[in-house]
């Protein structure tokens, strides 16, 4: 009986199935149909001690004593490793063994996804994680060919009667729609968007939908993503960006439209409604380094730091405990950058590599917050990126065009 109400519930959803996790709530101008649920969206490397992000899927999905959580690892290329690993993390937590369950779908048995048993076993959860990998993987499974599975429509039930909908590395960046591919910052801002290369420049395509925000992208601060994430929004016509670093978290209230952060240096907010681009060069875009109780109106854009971080009105010129590095798109270079620029304004703000940098500065709209006894806490509101290219970028532009030329 209860395998034949759950893929009754699927099959109810039917009508609803042609279109993504989250798109039948996508914002569209003024018009906003009701979302329910949350998305706990992790930029990846996520640690066992971090117990924060795990103790919020579980308060989220009902608390500790009753939440359910199915492990998806239908991204991980050793799925029956992952999937495991996972559900001791939240078992171990909670010391409850029923606390989470492998659904096995898996690019080994994409089948699995239009196996209602399974879309029935989802239906069991009050929160569904998907693990990392490779992010195509769990579109081309759960959504084959842009069709919505029995499975996909499993998972948006269990979004759309209040539950969670989580993901690390690429579980996160497959939150949006469209969703980055693969992609890396110096060839971005060469090339542009194309999918003409494994991991050349920036590509898109279609994601699951849960977040119908913008772009979410994972690894985000340490890989120096910045770039790639900047030519994916303003190439693609998305506003709005949401780099997600290592071992955070974003929390989506869906309800609300409201973003909440877990950890310091949590996420960089990239927005280029109002920037330009010349060529190579690419002009006003606005980044916002947030963190631990930090709050996104998602609808707008608009930022409320953590009330209890106090601003930062004068310079402090205070030791700063990460090294400068002028490589634009190395290890947490933008958040280092910003937080000079914050503390002490004398210091450079610019990073280059042999063809393209870019430079911070600040203006009337910028504003800092922060803990005064721990500057890794900044809040840093609209600081203004230019992005430049230099001698040589236009030919290395024109010499990639070629490389990544279909070949006949």
């Amino acid at each position: 009986m209860r395998r034949l109400l759950a893929v009754g519930a699927v099959v109810m959803l039917a009508a609803l199935a042609a279109i993504g996790c989250g798109r039948r709530g996508a914002v569209r101008g003024d018009e906003t149909v009701a979302l329910r649920g949350h998305l706990v969206i992790i930029g990846g490397g996520l640690q066992r001690e971090n117990t924060a992000v795990y103790e919020r899927i579980l308060e989220l999905a009902g608390g500790r004593e009753s939440a359910r959580v199915a492990v998806l690892p239908t991204a991980s290329g050793v799925p029956h490793e992952t999937g495991p690993e996972m559900v001791e993390d939240f078992v171990r937590l909670t010391g409850r063994p029923d606390a989470a369950f492998v659904v096995p779908i898996t690019t080994d048995n994409p089948e699995a996804a239009a196996d209602p048993a399974m879309a029935a076993r989802i239906l069991e959860a009050t929160a569904v994680f998907f693990t990392g990998g490779v992010q195509e993987r769990i579109v081309s499974v759960l959504r084959p060919d842009g069709a919505s599975s029995p499975a996909d429509a499993a998972v948006r039930t269990v979004l759309a009667r209040g539950g969670v909908v989580a993901g690390t590395s690429a579980g996160a960046a497959m939150m949006s729609d469209p969703m980055i591919r693969w992609g890396n910052s110096t060839e971005a801002l060469l090339a542009g968007l194309t999918c003409a290369g494994e991991d050349r420049a920036v590509c898109l395509m279609p994601g699951m939908g849960c977040f119908p925000f913008g772009l979410t992208d994972q690894h985000f601060l340490r890989r120096g993503r910045l770039g790639r994430l900047i030519v994916a929004l303003q190439d693609g016509g998305v506003g709005l960006g949401y780099g997600i670093d290592d071992n955070r978290a974003m929390v989506v209230d869906l309800a609300r439209g409201e973003l909440t952060f877990l950890g310091d240096r949590a996420a960089l907010l990239v927005d280029v409604r109002e920037a330009t681009r010349d060529g190579l060069n690419r002009k006003g875009v606005r980044v916002t380094l947030l963190g631990e109780g930090d709050r996104v109106d998602a609808r707008t854009g608009e930022v409320t730091p953590d009330p209890s971080k106090t601003a930062i009105v004068t310079p402090l010129f205070i030791n700063l405990r990460q090294p400068y590095s002028r490589e634009p798109w190395g290890p947490w270079v933008a958040p280092n950058l910003i937080e000079r620029m914050a503390l002490d304004p004398a210091l450079g703000a610019s990073a280059t590599d042999d063809l393209i940098g870019f430079h911070l500065s600040r203006d009337e709209r910028t504003r800092f917050f922060h803990h005064a006894d721990r500057p890794e806490s900044l809040t840093a509101i609209g600081v203004r990126l230019d992005v430049a290219a230099l001698e040589g970028a236009a030919e290395a532009a024109r010499a990639l065009h070629e490389e990544l030329q279909p070949r006949p």
